[in-house]
């Protein structure tokens, strides 16, 4: 008989209308109604025939001229409750009729500045480690194809729902995938959304994510009407943690004056803290061509989860662009924003006093491995474009700031993740790089569209999009241990890939988020190219530990071959033994213990994967962990290896804390054949 043991693997488990009022910047308070202003609603198939939409008063341009002016608004809200639209998903399956780029509703944009070269040094990025760590759990399609292209997908997971937007459309899912919502954001809809307080003919770069501290939903999209001059930031925070039902909805005014001229906000970024909500934007020129740097908003959100007046300070930076905003999982000293200042250095800066009449920034520069912009993403059928080198979400926990953007390898498209060390600043201290890594997977291919999370024990988890000039574009997930070496990420586990060829604007983003009830499963969402168009996927997935036996003891049997080191993968090397002969019946001829050590705390499941070779028939396989609450083994398996040989799993179930040593993360199995 011959025994090999390729690994012990511990993993986390993977499971699977009515009306309120508002204001605007004038402080004026009015009836709720349709957006302000008279906005022509075209749906792309021609006129949505709606009521006349009331005028009101145009509201004041937000003056932002002086150096560190701050700007203060306020906003009330109408009431909406989903359950009342019919039917409940206006839009199934995916739109069949002529499909049109969000640009086309956005003439005369400039160019985002690319990042100037900045300082040499020698810092390097890390890359992949040969280990998987993506253990892909429940998965599902999301939204289809639109009217609008590209999708530019986000994702909100809360206690038992997943909220999911893409360009014109807001759907609600059960976490088992079982659709219970969907409707356009804009007034394509009937109604949609946003309508009423707003999303006249078109929302754009919409967003969203779910408050852990408040347990609600937040929905952001963006409005933009160059006929007659106007720019809108609209967002609906949930009255509760179940997205059907009760919505506040809210539309500030986000048309921004720099002396004459005037800008609006596109390129949202979007964050919350255990005191606000945040919202940036790039500034591009509304009465003129010209960038005017970024949009900083701030608001209080306790009267936001009340459906309450609100108020809201406006701040601007004229040398900052696509600023993301932290969704923060601890406490820090100030709300936390992040963007790129050169190719080789980050800009951070932390609002100060933020929802008080005199908020400030605090600003520092980290100096990170050289990145500079990256080429268009090659696939089958042309290029992608990937919007340079962005910054594309951002999350703080515990101290530290991870992001992550898109940069140049040898010509080729690469993402990039860095995490931050931000310690107690801008109270005291400096931010300072803590590691970073690539996601390169070699010669000929692009990865794109990163977006970052961690989990309570520090845990790193990536989506990313992946292309080559031979191969159709795809959806990734990758991610890390906190005790792996820094600068690494495991191996890349495609989740989706699309069967048709691509090119042009592929998108805005791609999202990640991390369920609140098991903190351990990751979800995110992206895209892949249909025979019909864009599709967009919804996976959720947990990381995993490989736990190499680290000790083996010998209960019974005879070896004759091999080491320890020959159980640590799957080769032509075995740990073999000969049956040790008894005339006790209940004595196998073979029991062996392996001892090892598992990388992550708190795992939710154990997995066993053992690959064995017998020369006997008949024999029985079991599988038995050491419960440390019995102080006793417990099997867990029992199985017939097949000859020559094969792998088979074994899965703990329940409480699987029992297995492990408390302190030390020892964990013992025996291997009975018999």
């Amino acid at each position: 008989m011959s025994v090999r043991l390729i690994g012990l693997v511990a993993m986390l488990l993977a499971i699977g209308c009515s009306e309120g009022t508002r204001d605007n910047r004038t402080g004026q308070i009015k009836s709720a109604g349709p957006s302000e202003g008279p906005v022509e609603a075209l749906s792309p198939d021609g006129p949505n025939l709606q009521e006349p939409e009331p005028v009101f008063p145009r509201p004041r341009e937000i003056d932002l001229t002086q150096p560190g002016a701050v700007a203060r608004g306020t906003t009330s809200p109408t009431i909406i409750d989903t359950r009342n639209f019919k039917p409940q998903i206006q839009n199934a399956g995916p739109w069949a009729g002529p499909i049109q780029p969000t640009s086309i509703l956005r003439p005369g944009k400039v160019k985002v500045p690319e990042p100037p070269p900045g300082p040499a040094n020698a810092l390097m990025a890390g890359n992949l480690l040969q280990t998987r760590r993506v253990f892909p759990g429940p998965l599902f399609p999301g939204v289809a194809q639109s009217p609008w292209t590209p999708p530019d997908p986000s994702i909100a997971v809360g206690p038992n729902h997943v909220v999911q937007t893409v360009n014109m459309e807001l759907a609600f899912f059960n976490k088992d995938g079982t659709q219970t919502f969907q409707q356009r954001l804009d007034s394509t809809g009937s109604p949609g959304f946003f309508e009423t307080i707003g999303g006249g003919n078109f929302t754009f770069d919409p967003k969203c994510f779910y408050d852990h501290y408040a347990g609600r939903f937040v929905v952001l999209a963006l409005e933009r009407y160059t006929d007659i001059q106007e720019a809108w930031i609209t967002f609906a925070v949930s009255d509760d943690a179940d997205p059907n039902g009760i919505w506040f909805k809210y539309r500030t005014w986000a048309v921004v004056a720099q002396g004459s001229l005037t800008f609006w906000v596109d390129y949202p970024g979007l964050g919350y803290d255990p005191s606000g909500y945040y919202i940036t934007g790039n500034l591009f020129g509304l009465n003129h061509s010209g960038f005017g740097g970024v949009l900083f908003r701030a608001f209080d959100k306790a009267p936001l989860l009340n459906g309450q007046t609100a108020t809201f300070n406006d701040l601007l930076s004229t040398t900052a662009a696509s600023v993301q905003v932290a969704q923060a999982f601890s406490a820090s000293a100030a709300p936390l924003f992040v963007s790129r200042g050169s190719n080789t250095t980050l800009n951070i800066r932390a609002m100060n006093n933020p929802h008080s009449a005199s908020p400030f920034f605090s600003n520092a520069v980290v100096s990170v491995p050289s990145g500079p912009s990256p080429p268009l993403a090659q696939n089958i059928g042309g290029d992608l474009e990937i919007v340079g080198s962005r910054i594309m979400n951002a999350h703080f926990r515990d101290g530290s700031l991870w992001t992550c953007n898109t940069v140049d390898i040898g010509g080729r498209a690469v993402a990039r993740w860095y995490e931050i060390n931000i310690g107690n600043w801008p109270s005291s201290g400096s931010p300072s790089l803590v590691q970073s890594g690539n996601i390169d997977l070699g010669s000929g291919n692009h990865t794109f569209f990163p977006a970052i999370y961690t989990d309570s024990n520090n845990n790193a988890a990536m989506v990313i999009g992946k292309s080559r000039i031979n191969e159709f574009a795809s959806v990734m997930a990758t991610g890390r241990l906190n005790s792996d070496p820094l600068g690494t990420m495991g191996t890349p586990e495609q989740l989706a890939i699309g069967d048709s060829a691509a090119s042009g604007r592929w998108g805005d983003y791609f999202d990640i988020a991390l369920d609140p009830v098991d903190n351990s499963l990751f979800w995110l969402v992206g895209q892949y190219e249909t025979g019909f168009g864009w599709q967009t996927t919804i996976h959720s997935f947990s990381l995993q530990s490989i736990i190499v036996a680290e000790a083996v003891s010998v209960v019974r049997g005879l070896q004759f071959a091999g080491d320890l080191s020959d159980t640590s993968q799957s080769d032509d090397a075995y740990l073999q033994f000969h049956p040790e002969l008894s005339d006790n019946p209940g004595q196998p001829p073979v029991c062996l213990e392996f001892t090892g050590t598992t990388q992550i705390g708190s795992p939710v499941t154990l997995q066993f994967a053992i690959e064995t070779g017998v020369n006997t028939v008949g024999l029985v396989q079991e599988v038995a962990l050491f419960n440390y609450d019995t102080d006793s083994f417990e099997v867990v398996s029992l199985q017939t290896p097949v000859m020559p040989d094969t792998v088979v799993t074994a899965d703990a179930t329940g409480d699987v804390s029992r297995f492990l040593q408390a302190g030390t993360g020892e964990i013992k199995t025996r291997l009975t054949w018999q």
